[in-house]
């Protein structure tokens, strides 16, 4: 039985791009946790830290998401990909 090729490396673009949206994964999983402990009778001091807390990690998902478009626009193939995904009718992507 023959072996699959090796796949091919993947390019330093791809690379940012993975990262990117593995950690925006992460910060969406934490946003969920603290978005969870907010909860009413919470006292005051706890409930403003968590609520500073969210604030940030929205700021580092916009932050990311930026990212994101830079890394997609710099390849004409991911550009098309994204503006594919876009004209989609009634998806998430496209509205």
């Amino acid at each position: 039985m023959a072996c699959p090729p090796p796949a091919a490396p993947l390019d330093a673009d791809r690379v940012e791009l993975v990262a990117l949206l593995d950690r925006r994964r992460q910060l969406l999983g934490m946003r969920v946790a603290e978005g969870n402990r907010l909860r009413p009778g919470l006292p005051a001091a706890v409930g403003e830290g968590v609520e500073a807390h969210v604030a940030w990690l929205d700021g580092q998902v916009k932050a990311i998401d930026e990212g994101v478009a830079v890394a997609v626009h710099r390849s004409p193939a991911r550009r098309e990909r994204d503006r594919l995904l876009r004209s989609i009718k009634g998806g998430r992507a496209g509205g």
